[in-house]
């Protein structure tokens, strides 16, 4: 290292100049400086990871998950088992070349009846169980008694929410709005403006629907001429 003084060289563990003599203190300085620094750094450190913990936190990201099917429900797997085996019965008696007597043949087909009836009340009942359509299990049934036992066996149940929107959904998608092709303007005789929501291409008709300043408009019969009157009941035109 070098004198504070004289800037001349001089040992490195020295604590007074060789040459002039002035006490060496930089090793305390150097020393001091550094616990400073240190000090400082852990502060640096310290205010880095808060404000890490500020501009990245863990965001624990919660996913909403709607369950279509009601998971207590256990299925009905008897139902798929007795399908099976009407399936089989049914391929045995093809297999052995049908039924030769005739009124063994015919008792079958009234048992067969009977069967199939009580197949089709079977899978409406589970498909009510099921929050399914019964009407149409039990026509599916109907026509193909042993194919709908083993599907519908193997079905889960729909929740009820689930059910209720997509009939919602079924209800909106058939409600149709009145077809408007125009509006034609009629104006009173005592200066209402009539919106008259023309239904045809050309003029307009009864049922056509009627506003004024876009509110129905009331019931009454209303002068558009000397001679001409429009009747409107329930915001439409009852008569011309």
């Amino acid at each position: 290292m070098y004198c504070k003084n004289c800037g001349r060289q001089i040992d490195n563990d020295s604590n007074f100049c060789s040459f002039c003599g002035t006490k060496q203190t930089f090793i305390t300085e150097q020393v001091e400086n550094r616990n400073i620094d240190s000090k400082s750094e852990a502060k640096t450190v310290n205010v880095n990871l808060s404000v890490g913990k500020q501009l990245n936190p863990k965001q624990k990201s919660e996913s909403i998950k709607i369950e279509k099917y009601d998971t207590s429900y256990q299925k009905e797997t008897d139902a798929t088992v007795f399908g099976v085996i009407l399936i089989v019965l049914n391929f045995g008696v093809l297999q052995f070349g049908g039924i030769k007597d005739a009124a063994l043949y015919s008792a079958i087909l009234i048992i067969g009846f009977f069967l199939r009836i009580i197949v089709t009340i079977w899978c409406s009942n589970i498909a009510k169980r099921q929050n399914r359509d019964s009407f149409g299990w039990g026509f599916f049934a109907f026509m193909l008694p042993s194919l709908a036992l083993i599907i519908i066996g193997l079905q889960r149940k729909l929740k009820k929410n689930n059910l209720s929107t997509q009939n919602n959904t079924d209800v909106d998608s058939k409600i149709q709005k009145p077809k408007t092709n125009r509006i034609v303007l009629r104006e009173t005789t005592d200066g209402k403006t009539l919106q008259i929501h023309s239904s045809l291409s050309v003029g307009y008709t009864v049922g056509d629907v009627v506003t004024i300043n876009d509110n129905p408009a009331p019931d009454d019969k209303y002068k558009v001429g000397f001679m001409d009157s429009l009747l409107i009941e329930n915001g439409k035109l009852k008569s011309l």
